[in-house]
């Protein structure tokens, strides 16, 4: 598993202080949101796709 680290402001702790499940470590929030992030991309453009399907 790769490591990655970055700065994060005090706003930005709170966020994922906000995600966080009881007994979660701020690595699994971050980790589960990213994964959640792409999950709604991922929906969002097949939507997209879907609404473009539906006027041709």
């Amino acid at each position: 598993m790769a490591l990655v680290s970055f700065r994060c402001d005090a706003d930005t702790l709170a966020l994922i202080a906000s995600l966080a499940r009881e007994g979660e470590t701020r690595s699994d929030t971050i980790r589960r949101a990213l994964h959640d992030a792409a999950r709604l991309r991922q929906r969002d453009q097949m939507q997209a796709e879907s609404r473009v399907l539906e006027l041709d």
